[in-house]
């Protein structure tokens, strides 16, 4: 009987020798995922506890770091808010709370543990785990107090809306292949420079000529711009191309400024524009026109003036509605005109540059101005201005010849400098 005793002894503990190990239970940390979004507790003391407001002790967490025995969560939060805008960042709508805009705080990365961690919300995709990696890294390159991540745990996928650093110059990423970023560079200028962007206190204009940079250069990321300064930028290169378009295209509906003086171009001749004399203000003989949302008054006189780009600088541009108004005030101008068309027929030749006589004096004068009632001469020989009426003034007058563009225009030139008046 002892034998047998003895013999179920050395069975059982064979037995036992060759159990399995029992594994060890799995915990809700090691299910977390990084990009998951989690609620967990802001404190890990009581202490802690009490400082944070009612209401605020717990909260979202984006997991952005996971190791093999610690997991990393970034602290979110919905208040807009933003004291210093390299530590809080703000992101995408989050699936959890889509009403609301969500922002990160790169300076709260937090260890989750088994005590604070409370339920698993929602996932961020790739591209918001791209951005708040990005962040990161732009705040420690500030300089900025970030615990618990270091540079080697970013990786920077560059995409489109991203400011890099190559060769000393700033560009931002608008376009990019599986070869190449391309790029428009950043110039900085003053802070009142309304025409540019601000970046981390700096504001910066664009040159919108493509620069073409390959994937494989020495590039570092200097900040991110989110989708409403990307619309900024892409608007400012529509209203860039349109200015250069008319700037070294003078076309009709341009408003230009030519002499210091204003001209609505509707016409081209040879080598001449076409214009309208334009003023800021209602003087006689004038009619209310609107280019570019903005009033102004029109004598709708045609004035040629030389097609010199050194010379003309394009204002801005009349809409297809506003040229519409435009004509039609023209066209009511025109009618009031005809009435004295036969009056003035006998000076139709009066014209700008024309040299004319007084048949009295013997005195010559040039003509600088005309309108429908109204001449302008310059006395050639006692450079004086003299204004007279056409229909009551000019019987004693008569055509010499046609003064030369170059001598006109120093005369033009000369009437500015002494500020001559008539």
């Amino acid at each position: 009987m002892k034998f047998i005793r003895w013999i179920i002894n050395i069975l059982k503990k064979e037995n036992q020798q060759h159990e399995l190990p029992c594994t060890e239970e799995k915990s809700d940390l090691d299910y977390l995922d990084v990009g998951d979004v989690i609620w967990a507790k802001r404190y890990k003391t009581e202490n802690e506890k009490n400082k944070i407001a009612i209401g605020h002790q717990t909260g979202p967490y984006i997991i952005i770091k996971k190791t093999n025995d610690k997991i990393y969560g970034i602290y979110c939060s919905s208040n807009p808010e933003i004291i210093d805008p390299i530590i809080k960042r703000k992101l995408n709508k989050l699936d959890y709370t889509a009403e609301k805009d969500n922002f990160i705080w790169i300076n709260f990365i937090e260890e989750i543990t088994t005590n604070t961690y409370l339920k698993t919300i929602g996932k961020i995709d790739n591209n918001s785990l791209d951005l708040i990696n990005k962040y990161i890294y732009i705040g420690l390159i500030h300089n900025k107090t970030i615990k618990n991540y270091k540079y080697e745990d970013i990786k920077i996928n560059y995409t489109i809306g991203d400011i890099i650093i190559f060769n000393n110059i700033k560009y931002y990423i608008y376009k990019l292949d599986n070869n190449n970023y391309y790029c428009y560079q950043l110039n900085k200028t003053t802070n009142d420079n309304k025409q540019g962007i601000k970046i981390n206190k700096k504001r910066y204009l664009f040159d919108f000529n493509n620069v073409t940079i390959t994937k494989n250069s020495n590039i570092s990321l200097y900040e991110v711009l989110d989708e409403e300064n990307q619309n900024i930028v892409n608007k400012l290169k529509l209203k860039t191309h349109e200015e250069e378009k008319y700037k070294n295209n003078l076309e009709s509906g341009n408003l230009i400024e030519y002499n210091d003086k204003l001209y609505y171009i509707f016409g081209n001749y040879k080598q001449e524009l076409l214009t309208y004399k334009i003023y800021n203000k209602k003087i006689d003989n004038t009619k209310p026109i609107i280019i570019n949302k903005k009033r102004y008054y029109a004598d709708f006189i045609e004035t040629k003036i030389d097609k010199n780009p050194n010379k003309i600088k394009v204002i801005s541009r009349i809409s297809p509605v506003e040229e519409i108004e435009l004509k039609k005030q023209k066209k009511l101008v025109k009618n009031k005109n005809s009435e004295n068309n036969n009056k003035n027929n006998k000076y139709k030749k009066f014209t700008i540059r024309t040299i004319i006589i007084n048949n009295e004096t013997l005195n010559k004068y040039v003509i600088i101005e005309r309108n429908d009632n109204t001449i302008v001469l310059y006395d050639l020989n006692k450079d004086e201005l003299y204004k007279l009426d056409i229909a009551k003034e000019l019987d004693n007058f008569t055509k010499v010849n046609i003064q030369s563009n170059i001598d006109f225009q120093n005369i033009l030139i000369k009437i500015k400098n002494n500020n001559r008046q008539y």
